[in-house]
């Protein structure tokens, strides 16, 4: 459901009227993403999230055959709507397979390129977000470069941020992301170096005068990410989904923040 709260997001930053059967092509595609993710991943979730673990084990040709059947929905959807929006939608699909399957002998896995994993998630996400409102309408590419850089930043911040508390299982499964590479401290700089350069971004905007109805919205998500950094980044006893409620449920908040606004802006 974050995917869709995001894409909503998107929709709304861009200035295009939300197509709600895109929002849902945009669910079923992710889920079935996230589900097969599930499936690859089983060690890494064993050690990282037990319970997520001990809940597909056993069910891995369920989960299987609601993943094809979901993303075949989601492509027949997309197709209805606009056939360009099947290449949006089958991205996150294409790059996961080049991420986890070694297509030559001749060419490592993306999955063996140190921080990749963190790139290839965040690219998959932003994407779809930016480009399946595109799809409906094209606003120029200064307003769709400056959204995509926005969403690419919070989801890159977001997604070391999970890699932070995923460590343990990362290290010994041998993927090497960020945290693993650089440690929970250095990391945790790096992560308030990059998610600094929001407050560039949002001078440029208000200069520009673009997105001006959202402008407190920005403000708000650049200093929560700031937030968010600082707290995840210790190394505390933290229940298993409050990262996930806070983290990526960031996008639930400012989505509703984007429907009040227009209801008070009509």
């Amino acid at each position: 459901m974050v995917c869709v709260f995001l894409t909503y997001c998107s929709f709304e930053f861009l200035n295009v009227q939300p197509n709600y059967i895109l929002l849902v092509a945009v669910f079923l595609s992710t889920f079935s993403v996230y589900s097969l993710n599930r499936l690859t991943d089983m060690e890494e979730d064993a050690v990282n999230i037990p319970e997520r673990g001990a809940y597909v084990k056993g069910k891995e040709k369920t989960l299987l055959i609601l993943c094809i059947l979901s993303y075949a929905t989601a492509l027949l959807l997309g197709w209805f709507v606009n056939p360009v929006s099947i290449l949006v939608l089958l991205f996150p699909l294409i790059i996961g397979v080049l991420y986890s399957i070694e297509v030559s002998p001749k060419l490592p896995r993306l999955k063996n390129i140190p921080g990749m994993k963190n790139f290839i998630v965040t690219l998959s996400w932003v994407v779809g977000a930016v480009f399946v409102p595109v799809v409906c309408y094209y606003r120029g590419f200064e307003v769709t470069a400056m959204i995509f850089y926005f969403i690419f930043i919070k989801i890159f911040v977001n997604a070391v941020s999970f890699d932070i508390r995923d460590i343990e299982g990362d290290k010994k499964s041998g993927v090497r992301t960020i945290p693993v590479l650089l440690g929970r401290s250095r990391t945790k700089y790096l992560l308030l170096g990059i998610q600094s350069t929001l407050i560039i971004w949002f001078l440029f905007v208000v200069l520009e005068g673009i997105f001006v109805h959202y402008w407190l919205i920005f403000i708000f998500s650049i200093f929560y990410g700031f937030w968010y950094i600082q707290y995840f980044s210790k190394n505390r006893k933290l229940e298993v989904f409050s990262r996930d409620l806070f983290v990526d449920g960031e996008w639930i908040i400012l989505a509703v923040l984007c429907l009040i606004i227009n209801i008070n802006f009509f």
